[in-house]
Order: C-alpha cells, then structure tokens, then sequence
C-alpha cells in the first residue's frame, strides 16, 4: 500500500470511529425526538435555518480552505484569516439578529423570529475555534479533531430529548444545536491552543479573497440548490408540509453528513498537501469512492425498500405520525447515494487549487433547478419537490465526468470498478429481505430481522466480491493507532 493511501484509509478509519459514534448519539437522538416532537416543530426550525445557512456562506467565505489549500500558510496569513473570519461572523450575527423580524413575512409564525435569532448565536460560537480548527486540519491531526464530536454529540442529545420532554417543542432542537457547537469550539481549543491575534495583512487578505470569492460564488449557488426547495414549501405550503419534506430530506442524507465528517474531511487536507502529485490523487479518489459505496449504497437503499416500516415503527412510534412523508422519503434515500457519490468530486477540484470549475456544476443544477421546483410543487406536492432536486443534483454527473478525465485522468470504469461491488452485493442480499417483508406479518421484531438480515447478507457477499480487502485494511488501521 503507498504511503498515502495508507495515511489516508489510517486518517479515515480514526476519524471514522469518533464520528460514528457522535452520529450514532445524534440518530438515536433524531428517532426520540421524532416521536416527541411534531412536524410542525421540525418545520419551524427548517425555516429558520435557510437564513441562518445564507449567511454561512458569507461568514465562511472559503477562508478555512483558503488556508488549509496553502502549502507554506505563515503567520500573517494565518492571523489575517482569522480577523477577516471574526469580522464576517460578527457581521452575520447581527445581520441575522437583526432581519429576523423582515423573515415573518415569508412564514407568519412568531417562533420563526425567535427560532432565528437563537440559531443567529452559531455565528460567535465558531469565532474562537477557527484557528484550532483549521491548524488541526492542516497538521492532519485527526484524533484531536474528533474527540470533542463526541463529547458534543452525547451532551447535547441528551439536552435536546430532556427539553423535548419538559415540553419545550421545537427549541429543544435549537439548545441542542447551539450545545453542540459550544462544546466543539471549547474543546478544539483545549486540543490544540493557539492564541488570537487580529492582524490584517494586505497581500496575505488578497491571496483569502482571490480564493475565497471562487469557493463563494458555488457557495452561494449551493445554497440555493439545498434551500430554495425549503423556501418554497415553507412559504407555500406551511410549516408542517415542511417538517415533512425536512424530516425525509435529513434522513435521506444522513448517509453523506456522516460521510463528510469520515471522509471528505480527510480528503481535501490530504488532496491540498499532495496537489502536485496528480497520480497520488486520482489514487486516493477512488479508493474513497469504495468507502463512500460501501457504506451510502446499502443503507440508503435498504431504507428505500424498509421506509414504511421505519416510519410507522421506528420513526413514529407506531403510528402514522411521518408516514404522509413515506414517498418523499423514498425518492430522497435514492439522492442521499447519488450525493455521496458524487460529493468527493468537490474534495478534488479544490483540492487541487481549482474551485472555479465549480461553478459550472453548480450553475447546471441551480438552473434546472429553479425552473422545475414551482411546478413540480403545485401538481405533485413535496414529493415531486423531491424528484426535481434528485434529478437536477445528479445532472452535475456530466459536467463533472469530463473534468475529472481532463485532471488526473479519472475514466469512468474506474469509478464503476470501485463502485460496483457496493451494488452486487446489496442485489444479492436483498432477496431475503424481500422474503421476509412477503411471509410476515410487520412487526418491529421483524424490521430488526430485515435489518440484520439484510446487513450481514451485504456485508459477507461485499467481502467475498472484494476478497476482504476492507478488512485487511481496518486490520492495518488497528495496528497503527
């Protein structure tokens, strides 16, 4: 194994086991409060997050990866990248703080001002952590990275479900939010201290922006393509329908939130410090396109076959509380492996110091987009929101394809050799969940016998497909920590 496939799949692998089990608290976590909370609650939060999320963009402004992409980063970069990132996270805080009332007129509830106001609070929490972060990142120090996910995540779960049951609704989501981002921005600087200094460099401030202004305008498109479908439903449709689609949209996802805290955070620090290296590159993507497929593929499409069941059983405590979202749902775990295979495409282009040719992708998607979103609204309701979205998010297949062969000589076939055994292996496993669903009556007894069935059947078929090469590696990943 080269050195950096074995420093990536080591890098991967720890950072892979902390984040885990943060996810594992927070999807524990995401159940509880489902069957305490209502939709409604989960829409007003939804809402309240487009315009948090705007603003995210502009406080970010590609700084972080400004610095992380820079292979000789100094001091006055550093301090310079941190005053400009104080100065916009200040900026959107009071921005958000203070619009939040103008927000009413697009959703008439009162909580959509307090709910927004509160989320507004992230925006300083994140402040003093940007410089631990962001040297922990560069250092590739992963086990530091990790340690406060967490503890972050099992705190605030365990705020969230006790305010949910003192009946506190939809703001025990935002004390949890804001408890896990406190905890993270504490313990990063217990992990690696660095002290602030608020310097402002002119060349150093150029090299952020020259950056940073090609990771924003995509930034700004992306943000659109994630929340335009929000805005619509929850100013169309109320906050309800919106907790609906928001609920099916986070569990569709959840497959690439996990795996962008295991591997694309891994991937684009490795890709920066190897950008010269295009052979090392094209090495490491596909080697995290197998990790991405093993993991995206069966639990997004086993969701798709058992979404009934986890709706009315798991998810709604044996009622029917989440099933009017059962299609939206279904449509949205077939996006959540799309995305996560195509996710790692934007760990290479910036990585390798070309975010600008993101700008096609994004603009292709935004486009389609925008001119399906309204009517697929009003004649098929949240559902065929959801069809528009997973159709115009994979359109950026194509114009990706082309620059991923032009860049580090990328063909197609090696992206379906590296994907392939994900999909035989769950075709193959899935007949006994099918024969199980068809001779049974439901049960939660029986959705776990699904479960496990379907899962071992995967992963023993995966394993013979690929001679245990996975195995082999977390074997070797145990060694060496």
């Amino acid at each position: 194994m080269s050195e950096l496939k074995k420093r990536t799949a080591i890098n991967i692998g720890f950072n892979g086991i902390a984040v885990l089990t943060a996810s594992a608290f927070q999807f524990i976590t995401s159940i509880i409060l489902a069957r305490l909370l209502l939709p409604k609650d989960y829409g007003i939060v939804g809402f309240a997050l487009i315009f948090v999320n705007f603003m995210t963009n502009f406080s970010d402004f590609g700084i972080a990866s400004a610095l992380i992409q820079n292979e000789n980063a100094d001091d006055d970069l550093m301090f310079t990248g941190f005053a400009m990132k104080a100065f916009t996270g200040v900026f959107a805080f009071a921005a958000v703080f203070c619009l939040a009332p103008v927000f009413r007129i697009f959703n008439g509830g009162e909580e959509i001002i307090w709910a927004t106001r509160a989320l507004s609070f992230g925006f300083l929490i994140w402040i003093p952590a940007f410089l631990p972060q962001v040297t922990l990142t560069m250092e590739l120090r992963y086990r530091e990275l990790s340690y406060p996910q967490v503890v972050a995540a099992t705190a605030s779960s365990f705020c969230a479900i006790a305010l949910a049951y003192a009946g506190f609704g939809f703001r025990s989501i935002i004390a949890g939010y804001l408890m896990n981002s406190l905890i993270i921005a504490v313990g990063l600087n217990l992990m690696r201290p660095v002290k602030p200094i608020m310097r402002y460099v002119k060349t150093s401030a150029r090299h952020i922006l020259k950056f940073g202004s090609h990771i924003l305008v995509p930034g700004i498109i992306t943000f659109l393509i994630f929340n335009t479908d929000n805005f619509a439903i929850g100013t169309f449709e109320g906050a309800q329908q919106l907790g609906y689609y928001a609920m099916a949209f986070n569990l569709g996802s959840v497959i690439c939130i996990l795996l962008s805290g295991i591997v694309h955070q891994v991937l684009f620090p490795t890709f920066s410090k190897f950008q010269r290296d295009l052979n090392a590159i094209k090495m490491a993507y596909l080697e995290s396109m197998k990790y991405v497929a093993f993991i995206a593929v069966p639990f997004n499409l086993f969701l798709i076959v058992l979404g009934r069941e986890f709706l009315y059983q798991i998810l709604g405590g044996n009622s029917e509380r989440w099933l009017p979202a059962l299609a939206t749902f279904q449509v949205l775990c077939g996006y959540g492996v799309l995305r996560a295979l195509l996710e790692p495409l934007s760990n290479v282009i910036t990585g390798i110091g070309k975010p600008r040719l993101f700008i096609r992708a994004t603009l292709l998607v935004a486009m389609i987009q925008m001119s399906l979103l309204y009517p697929a609204l009003r004649y098929a309701g949240i559902k065929g929101v959801a069809v528009v979205v997973t159709v115009s998010y994979f359109a950026q297949y194509f114009v990706y394809a082309p620059i991923l062969k032009r860049e580090i000589d990328v063909r197609r076939a090696e992206v379906t050799r590296a994907i392939r055994p994900a999909f035989l292996a769950f075709l193959a496993a899935l007949p006994a969940v099918i024969f199980l669903k068809a001779h049974f009556e439901p049960s939660l007894f029986l959705t776990a016998a699904e479960i496990i069935t379907g899962g071992a059947g995967y992963l023993i078929i995966y394993g013979m497909l690929t001679k245990w090469q996975i195995l082999k590696e977390i074997k070797m990943i145990m060694r060496n920590h």
